[in-house]
């Protein structure tokens, strides 16, 4: 075992506009494209926690759930209407009701959260595909900063360990400690207020030189590519699977397709970004945390992404503030949650990996 595994256990390091994050029950977790992957045991580990609850129609609903795909692959069944050991009605999760927190897979106990070890304690990234989230972000942005929790108490599987070297790219490796430095410079120019407001630059900045934080950016600052019809295809079915508004969405399909297919326009981008450049900037730093660190793809591409995202929620926010389904907050929020989902969607595909 290396020292990483062996890191102190004594504090957990969270992001500071999501250190007070409680979830709100809208299980959009539990529904596809998102998986409930098992790791080695939990099968019998989720098993043998129903059945000592005493709930035996439960213990086989959880049986006829476990699906074994491929060798090394064991997840929970999820048809289109949801993970199959959810309540009637969408009310909640049957297994948690019954057999309590700790008997969820890790996958379940710990989204939206992602809990690593690394050589300065335990370290928390919280994914933007969740709503509740990506509201928290919206609403009450703050840029990059750690707060920290005590981890006596802390409920969360914390297994994995940061490796210790990190891909930079597909040739060259970084220390964790150099990866450090670069995201607190990165966080820092996010966290940066221009004199009338913070401007999308940083963002641009990060696509094009990740690897310089002190950089100008090449490109003109909100530029994004058009909407690719696989990825407006996605973003309309992540919107229509939403909470809140999904009904209103799926409602409007016809309006919601027409809308995401147009291509903003540079006016249109500076509006959306102008909406909540705050919240835009604090994604990209939620984002940008994820590289090396809780995603395995090399921090290079993984900062590129974050950038991406950023401003592929930028798009997406000003394409749903035409439709005038929702409040401007509300846009921004639907936007980035499903931005998150897109680009995890890609990332997917890219890898060969089915996600639905």
């Amino acid at each position: 075992m290396d020292a990483t595994s062996q890191a102190p256990r004594a504090a957990v390091r969270l992001p500071a506009a999501l250190a007070d994050y409680a979830c709100a029950r809208t299980l959009v977790c539990c529904k596809p494209p998102w998986r409930v992957y098992l790791g080695p045991h939990e099968d019998h580990v989720l098993l043998g926690r129903v059945a000592r609850a005493g709930d035996r129609p439960l213990a086989t609903r959880v049986r006829a759930a476990i699906e074994r795909p491929a060798l090394g692959v064991t997840l929970l069944t999820q048809p289109e209407e949801g993970c199959t050991l959810l309540d009637d009605h969408g009310a909640g999760c049957a297994v948690q009701r019954v057999a309590g927190l700790g008997a969820l897979p890790a996958s379940c106990r710990n989204f939206p959260r992602s809990v690593v070890r690394t050589p300065h304690g335990l370290e928390v990234a919280f994914l933007l595909q969740c709503p509740t989230a990506a509201a928290m972000v919206t609403l009450h942005p703050l840029p990059f900063t750690w707060v920290e929790r005590d981890a006596t108490t802390w409920p969360y599987d914390d297994r994995r360990a940061v490796a210790p070297r990190i891909w930079w790219d597909a040739r060259a490796s970084i220390s964790f400690d150099a990866l450090t430095a670069l995201r607190h410079a990165w966080w820092a120019r996010l966290a940066g207020d221009g004199a009338d407001g913070p401007a999308p630059d940083p963002v641009r900045a990060l696509f094009d030189a990740p690897d310089d934080p002190g950089a100008a950016p090449r490109h003109a600052p909100l530029a994004v590519p058009p909407p690719d019809d696989d990825v407006t295809s996605a973003e309309q079915r992540f919107l229509e699977r939403l909470d809140v508004r999904g009904p209103t969405y799926r409602a409007r399909s016809a309006d919601v397709r027409t809308a995401l297919a147009a291509s903003p326009t540079a006016d249109d981008l500076a509006r959306a970004w102008n909406a909540a450049p705050h919240a835009f900037l604090c994604a990209t730093g939620l984002s940008l945390q994820l590289a090396g660190v809780h995603a395995t793809q090399p921090v290079r591409d993984a900062f590129r992404g974050a950038a991406w995202q950023t401003l592929m929620a930028v798009s997406l926010t000003s394409r749903i503030m035409d439709l005038g389904v929702s409040d401007t907050a509300s846009a921004v929020q639907d936007a980035l949650c499903a931005t998150a989902h897109v680009s995890r969607w890609i990332a997917h595909t890219q890898a060969g990996i089915a996600t639905a």
